[in-house]
């Protein structure tokens, strides 16, 4: 006979894993006091890190489907307070143009760095297998302060397991990302309308979705054969992205024109209610139906023409994506300012936003 964890609704239970998270806090405090070396202070966060892995993994085993929403948020705040107060006592230790600072457990992840505005890295910043940032140099995020300021860089990734924890009925598929920038004081330099997108790579779980077939096939008024596939949008508000590995390589500069009604006629592109680029990489072509576009779940039809030699066969495989934001920790999540890039794949998603705060997707 087995016995059936405890729930995170137990009062009891609840008030356990709070008084944890107290410890770990006081645990933190007690290193600011100390007169620790930046090696010494790494191994010692690190250890910590560890046992809000612990609290982590417990919450998990835990909770179910009863828990409020405040205590939800509590856990949420809970864990990101943690991760900020050990990332600033990391910092204050670190030196501009010191080593990048990496602490990771298998849910957490943390990456400093300390330098000036002009010598802060950017590129592509991985933080996971799928997971990372592809960052615009640091001058361009913030033209107005002067290259010789030192901002420190701060990411933290989160395991889609705090989803399960800050909200067990919202269905997230990523990681957790949140990318800030602080100033000597800890201070976040906020980032708002961006003349450049910072890319956002979203790891994420969710397997290809069969909701997509070959209708058919027919030749159109210029003599290029055109392709319809039907397509099953699952989740409104969802941008489609559509793969084709076709059995040869294909011809750039092809248009998709996606419908919400099976044209009757095929002699134009009039009947269709808008358009996409297909972007090719090598054999494999994408479309990407865009979220502003996919306001309601049903069928939609794509056509689109494959220039080719000798014929080509395609499997096609679908997944959907959305980008979301947060600003209060993880608390509600939001759109605006981010779209889904034709680069996204199945093994992640990447967002395209002009501001930086905590992002996830759908």
């Amino acid at each position: 006979m087995t016995t059936k964890a405890p729930a995170i609704s137990n009062t009891t239970e609840y008030l356990k894993i709070l008084k944890r998270f107290e410890d770990i806090d006081a645990h933190i405090s007690q290193l600011w006091k100390g007169n620790l070396t930046q090696n010494m202070s790494i191994v010692s966060a690190q250890e910590i890190l560890d046992e809000v892995q612990a609290v982590y993994f417990d919450v998990m085993v835990h909770v179910d489907g009863n828990v409020n929403r405040e205590r939800q948020r509590t856990f949420t705040k809970s864990v990101l307070t943690v991760a900020d107060n050990i990332a600033n006592f990391i910092l204050s230790k670190m030196t501009s143009g010191s080593t990048v600072v990496v602490l990771k457990t298998h849910s957490l992840v943390l990456n400093l760095e300390k330098n000036t505005v002009q010598n802060l890295s950017h590129g592509t910043l991985m933080v996971g297998p799928h997971s990372g940032f592809e960052i615009p140099s640091a001058e361009h995020i913030f033209p107005h302060l002067s290259s010789n300021v030192t901002l420190n860089r701060v990411v933290y990734r989160f395991g889609p397991e705090l989803h399960h924890i800050s909200n067990v009925r919202d269905q997230f598929a990523t990681d957790i990302l949140t990318l800030s920038f602080k100033n000597e004081s800890g201070q976040e330099n906020m980032v708002q309308n961006a003349a450049q997108d910072i890319g956002i790579w979203l790891g994420n779980s969710q397997t290809p979705l069969n909701g997509t077939y070959v209708k058919g096939q027919y030749v159109g008024n210029d003599a290029t054969t055109h392709y319809l596939l039907e397509v099953t949008a699952f989740k409104p508000l969802h941008a489609i992205q559509i793969v084709l590995a076709t059995s040869s390589p294909v011809f750039e500069n092809t248009t998709a024109y996606i419908s919400t009604k099976s044209p009757g006629n095929f002699s134009g592109h009039s009947g269709f209610q808008f358009s996409s680029e297909v972007s090719f990489n090598g054999s494999v072509a994408s479309i990407l139906l865009p979220e502003g576009e996919i306001t309601k779940a049903g069928i939609y039809y794509v056509t689109f023409d494959l220039v080719y030699s000798h014929g080509v066969e395609f499997r096609v495989s679908t997944t959907q994506h959305r980008c979301r934001y947060s600003i209060d920790n993880a608390n509600s999540w939001q759109d605006g300012g981010c779209r889904v890039s034709p680069k996204s794949n199945v093994n992640s998603t990447l967002c395209l936003c002009n501001h930086l705060t905590t992002f996830t997707s759908t």
